[in-house]
Order: structure tokens, then C-alpha cells, then sequence
């Protein structure tokens, strides 16, 4: 019995000063934001592909950041960059908190499975098309609508072939991915708590001298000693958790927000309790008469626990169990004390600390339907077949000459099946007719000569126009805009950042301008940025180029409008036939489905001479220009409906939100 109450005192310290070890890190925790730190890295590896350096080159300021959980700079224009902007997780944050307090806390500590959840879909939603929110989610994932990397794009996917086409399958799976994901965190957050744990039970332990060998000593020589203190080990294991929960709650994550004050209290209160057991135990330092200030006394404790004592490494004792942490000293000790005949039953963790896996519905299936015109339903219920469609170009809506609505479907020359069908939708007859056409030309092969001052992407042989100077809000450099697939850089929908050097051709010599730094080929975007390295005086010398100085963000007026493109040669007048987001076309090089688009044709509506176009290879990225003057999108491509050729942009607005450039930084 007296080596069971020795070992019972002797854990009864270990706990309690672990518990004020613990409470500190936490205070330090809070402080610094470490658990919004963590979430924001563990969103940051889910949402975003990890691009490892190079060979075998590390980058040391980007090692160090790492570790002190530094936001990278380039995170806020990234795809977690855009999910902590949106709405339902950005107002659960604190921006504006006392910046000495919270070390600026502007990300939520904690985010549940159903609001990441809320919070993706609403992501997919935003750009896509669909009759149901379900439908709206498989569009988006197989367009890339969100701009997603390679194997963030795998990821979701995944969940889509996973989901057994059903909207509840796939809740579940990105509910389950999540809670993977902050299973991970937690370890994190709990390995880099144990390093603190370390470093601060050291510190208190050499300033308070927690001796685990005069620990010991004291309790095997003093009866009176030892029966105090398991007396006081029994009331401590008596006592109710909430103590340990409010100052070391790494377990119970959705216990966050209204902590700092119960954090306070059990400060307080554990100090407290360690002074009583110093008043049992006569602990702590006693300095001789000499040690009259705070220096003296550091010597002289450095004198006494200097590494070839005893003191030293009973210190180093009792730092290395206080690293085991609170939780595991607090359950030892009242196993110990119900061991002794206490009367205190060990209990079990509480299971409500335990996150549960089950996925909680809604009630919403995802099939209830949102889009109410005929023909968009009639869309929507039939696209994937369409597509499926040996030679299938576009999808679009046309007005026949009794000026009713129909859907017109474009399939290749040669390949174009005979449809013309009548389909009912919300009691409305919808006809659907299928066309000759031919897919759009990007230009990614040259098929003639480039015209002064193009820019050229040696990797890929590929050249086009340059849109304008813009700033680039991600680098603060001014850029020049064009198209993605202009400066892509291995003939993929992604920018490989070594391979990104730019040129422009001027006559028979080639002008290294910059590099590409951002570049988006999906859905709805065609775009991609040049940062660059020659000042604006030294480019405008080998090019005239526009300085973009707004933009225009409504299209719904635009039918019928006169436009102007202006390309390398000349400049080329045309007028706009469609800007209905429900249109769509296929280009001829990466098979990227075009959507949202700004569809022009010759001001008369047809070709001046057989086989003619609008634009030619290379005019890509060629900025259109409204009546007024006012950029509203870029040329991406040409293609033909029925012998009639058109040219397509990409509308301005989709461009300047998906490459996040803030309109405030325009020239």
C-alpha cells in the first residue's frame, strides 16, 4: 500500500503540472491561431494538388513557413483560397479581433462536415448548368468548371463514380473525405502540441524544481506527506472532468469559440492546486542569502541543475512524463485511486468527444427541380446523351422563322445524325433539329506565317494575341492577358511553372517578354497571365498593346450589338448572335467544352467569300471591344453551323473571376 500511494502522489504532480503545461499551450494555441492554422493547411492538401520542388532543391523559407504554419502567399487565389471566401465559411471567422490577442485570426478554427460540405457544392453550383442540383454537380466535376487541378479534379471525380449516380452516395463521400482529412489534423495538431508540451513542462519543471527524484525522497520519508497528498489525489480524481476539458480540449474540436475565459479559470485553479501540494510537499527552489535578485537566482538554479546532477536529470524525469500529457495522467490517476478501495469507479472517455461517422441527411436528394424553361430542362435531361454522340459539336437554342424557340444540336460533316424530335416539358412542346458543323480552331498549330509582335510558347509551338496590359493582384506585376491555351506549356489544360517562358515573334526574331504565372482552360475559362520581365516602355517599342482599364459584366443586352476585334493585322468588325450561358462548343485541339460563350459573326450574318472566317489561327486572345469601347471578353476560336462561320470569345467578366484579378488593380 505505501509504494500504491507513493506512485499515486507522484502522478497526482505529473498531472498536475501537465494540466498547467497543457493550459499554456493553449493559451499559446489561441493566441497564434494554431487550430485554424492546421484546418487551413489540411483544406489546403485537400483542395489543392502539391507541387514538390524540383530535383532535390529544397526551398528553405518555404521549409520554415511550413513549420510555423505560415500562409502561403499564392493560398488566397487557389481553389482553398476560393472556398475560405465563400460566404458560409468566411463569416465564421473573426477578421478585425485585437491583432496583440489573436496574432490576426482571420480563419475559422473549426469547420463541420456539413458546412464544408454546404460549402463545395455551392462552389460546383455557381458555375454550371443542370435541371436538378444533382445534375448541376456531375456538369460542373466532368467540365472542370471550378478550374480544378489534375488530381483534385481525380478527387472529385472519384466521388461522382463512387456515388453510384446518387446525390446521397455523394454527400457521404466528400463528408467522409472530409472527416479523414481532420482525423489527419487532428494527429498533426496533437504531434505539434507534444513539442510544445516538451519545451514549456522543461521551463516549468527548471523554474518551479519538479524533481521526480525529490519528489520521491519526500514522499518515502514523510507518512504525514504522503497521506496529505493521496488525500488530495483523491478529491482530484473525485473532481468533474470539465476542468481538463476547458484547458486541454485537443479531443473535443467543436468545443472552440467561448473558451478563453473557462481557459482563464482553469489556470487559476490548477496554479492553485499546484501551491497546495508545494505547501505538502515543501517543493521549489530555496535561494541562500546572496541570490538577492532575479540574475543571482538564475545562477545559482543553473549551479544546482546543471547536466552532471542528480537534479538535472530528475527534472529531465518528470519532463519527459508530462509530455504523455494531461488526459493520460488524469485517467491513471483514478484508476489508481479506484485501484486503492476509493470508492472512485474508473469511467470511460466520454463518447461524445468521439466525432460520428454516420452521415446526417437533410432531407434534400438533390432531384428536386430548379430550372423551370422547357428548353433548358429539355437540356439538361438530354446533354449527356447528345454528347455521347459520334461527332457531337454543340448544344444551342435557336428561333425558327415562326419565331418559336427549338434546340439545335451540331454534329461533325459526314457524322451528323438526322434528329428532329419533339420532346414535352412542363407541358410545352420543345423540338430539337440537328445541323452540319465543324469544331472550333484555336491555333495551336501555326498555319501561317505569325504577324509582327505575336507572342509565341516555344513548348508547345503555339502562338496567339495579346489581350492587354492588366496587373496581375497575385504578383502586384503588370502582365499581359491572353489565351490559356496560348501559353499553355505541354499542350494540357495546366501550367507547368518551369516551361513557362513567353516570347513574342517580332519579324524573324524571337523576344523573351516574361513568364506565364497563371493560366485557367475549362468550362468557362480560356485564359492566362504573362508577368513581365521587360518593362511596359520596352514592350510597347516591339507592340502595340491595350492597357485594359475596365470591363464590362452584363451580356444580357449584348444580342444583336456591334463589336470590334481587335486583332494583329487589322482590326475586325463583327456583330454578337448569342451570349446565353447555355450555349456551348467543342474546340478541335484538347477537346475542352466551351461554355458561356460570346458567339460573332460577320455584320451581315454570313461569310463575304466561300470558306472565308471572322478571325484566323493566331488571333486568339484578341481582345472584343463593345460600341463603347469597353473590353467585354477575348477571342478564343472559330469554328461553322451549318456553312456559316463564327468566332468565339470568352466573356471578360468570367475571365477577371477565375484568375481573381481585382478589378481596383486595373491600369
Amino acid at each position: 500500500m505505501v509504494a500504491l500511494d507513493i506512485f499515486i502522489g507522484l502522478v497526482l504532480i505529473y498531472f498536475l503540472y501537465s494540466l498547467l503545461a497543457s493550459i499554456i499551450v493553449e493559451m499559446v494555441s489561441t493566441w497564434i491561431g494554431m487550430r485554424a492554422r492546421m484546418l487551413r493547411q489540411g483544406i489546403d492538401n485537400l483542395l489543392n494538388d502539391k507541387n514538390p520542388s524540383p530535383g532535390y532543391s529544397i526551398d528553405f523559407f518555404k521549409w520554415i513557413k511550413d513549420i510555423f504554419l505560415i500562409e502561403p502567399e499564392d493560398f488566397k487565389y487557389s481553389n482553398a483560397g476560393r472556398f475560405y471566401k465563400e460566404p458560409t465559411v468566411k463569416y465564421m471567422a473573426k477578421p478585425g479581433e485585437n491583432f496583440l490577442l489573436s496574432v490576426k485570426n482571420t480563419k475559422p478554427a473549426y469547420v463541420s462536415k456539413e458546412n464544408f460540405t454546404h460549402t463545395i457544392l455551392n462552389m460546383l453550383n455557381q458555375r454550371s448548368q443542370g435541371n436538378n442540383e444533382w445534375d448541376k454537380i456531375k456538369f460542373a466535376i466532368k467540365h472542370n468548371t471550378m478550374a480544378l487541378e489534375p488530381e483534385t479534379l481525380k478527387m472529385f471525380q472519384d466521388w461522382v463514380s463512387r456515388s453510384n449516380d446518387g446525390y446521397g452516395h455523394f454527400i457521404t463521400n466528400v463528408e467522409r473525405t472530409y472527416t479523414e482529412m481532420m482525423d489527419r489534423v487532428n494527429g498533426w495538431y496533437k504531434r505539434k502540441v507534444q513539442l510544445f508540451l516538451s519545451v514549456i513542462g522543461f521551463t516549468l519543471c527548471f523554474i518551479m524544481n519538479v524533481d521526480t527524484f525529490q519528489i520521491v525522497k519526500i514522499l518515502v520519508d514523510n507518512p504525514d506527506v504522503r497521506k496529505s497528498t493521496v488525500e488530495m489525489a483523491i478529491s482530484t480524481a473525485q473532481a468533474n472532468q470539465n476542468l481538463l476539458d476547458s484547458s486541454y480540449p485537443i479531443a473535443k474540436r467543436e468545443k472552440i469559440n467561448g473558451q478563453v475565459s473557462e481557459v482563464k479559470s482553469a489556470y487559476l485553479s490548477t496554479l492553485n492546486s499546484i501551491d497546495k501540494t508545494k505547501e505538502i510537499l515543501g517543493t521549489g527552489w530555496t535561494f541562500p542569502s546572496w541570490a538577492e535578485n532575479k540574475v543571482f537566482k538564475l545562477v545559482y538554479i543553473i549551479c544546482q541543475a546543471h547536466p552532471l546532477t542528480f537534479k538535472f536529470w530528475g527534472i529531465i524525469i518528470t519532463t519527459l512524463a508530462l509530455s504523455l500529457g494531461a488526459q493520460f495522467w488524469y485517467d491513471l490517476l483514478k484508476k489508481l485511486v479506484a485501484l486503492r478501495g476509493a470508492g472512485v469507479k474508473p469511467e470511460e472517455r466520454d463518447e461524445k468527444l468521439k466525432e460520428e461517422l454516420e452521415i446526417k441527411k437533410n432531407g434534400n436528394d438533390g432531384l428536386r427541380t430548379i430550372e423551370f424553361d422547357p428548353l433548358k430542362q429539355v437540356i439538361a435531361q438530354n446533354r449527356n446523351y447528345w454528347e455521347s454522340l459520334p461527332g457531337f459539336i454543340s448544344v444551342d437554342e435557336e428561333i425558327d422563322k415562326t419565331n418559336r424557340r427549338y434546340i439545335k444540336l451540331t454534329f461533325e460533316k459526314n457524322n451528323a445524325p438526322y434528329i428532329e424530335k419533339k420532346f414535352i416539358a412542363s407541358d410545352t412542346e420543345v423540338w430539337v433539329r440537328s445541323v452540319e458543323g465543324s469544331k472550333g480552331n484555336l491555333g495551336v498549330e501555326p498555319i501561317r506565317e505569325a504577324l509582327h509582335g505575336a507572342i509565341l510558347q516555344l513548348n508547345t509551338n503555339s502562338w496567339g494575341t495579346p489581350a492587354g496590359i492588366v496587373k496581375n493582384t497575385r504578383t502586384g506585376k503588370y502582365s499581359i492577358l491572353t489565351c490559356g491555351h496560348v501559353v499553355r506549356t505541354e499542350k494540357s489544360s495546366f501550367l507547368n511553372k518551369d516551361l513557362s517562358a513567353i516570347h513574342i515573334k517580332n519579324q524573324n526574331e524571337k523576344t523573351y517578354i516574361g513568364k506565364a504565372t497563371n493560366m485557367v482552360m475549362s468550362g468557362y475559362c480560356d485564359a492566362g497571365i504573362i508577368d513581365l520581365d521587360i518593362s511596359i516602355n520596352e514592350l510597347t517599342q516591339i507592340i502595340e498593346i491595350t492597357h485594359i482599364k475596365n470591363y464590362r459584366d452584363t451580356y444580357f443586352n449584348l444580342k444583336g450589338a456591334q463589336v470590334t476585334i481587335k486583332t494583329l493585322s487589322k482590326d475586325i468588325k463583327g456583330l454578337v448572335v448569342k451570349t446565353d450561358k447555355y450555349f456551348s462548343f467543342n474546340d478541335g485541339g484538347s477537346n475542352v467544352r466551351y461554355l458561356d460563350l460570346i458567339k460573332i459573326s460577320f455584320p451581315n450574318g454570313s461569310s463575304p467569300e466561300v470558306n472565308t472566317t471572322l478571325t484566323l489561327n493566331g488571333d486568339s486572345g484578341s481582345l472584343i471591344l463593345d460600341s463603347a469601347q469597353i473590353p467585354i471578353g477575348i477571342l478564343v476560336g472559330s469554328g461553322w453551323e451549318e456553312g456559316i462561320p463564327y468566332s468565339f470569345g470568352i466573356k471578360m467578366k468570367d475571365i477577371f473571376q477565375i484568375l481573381q484579378i481585382d478589378k481596383s488593380d486595373l491600369i
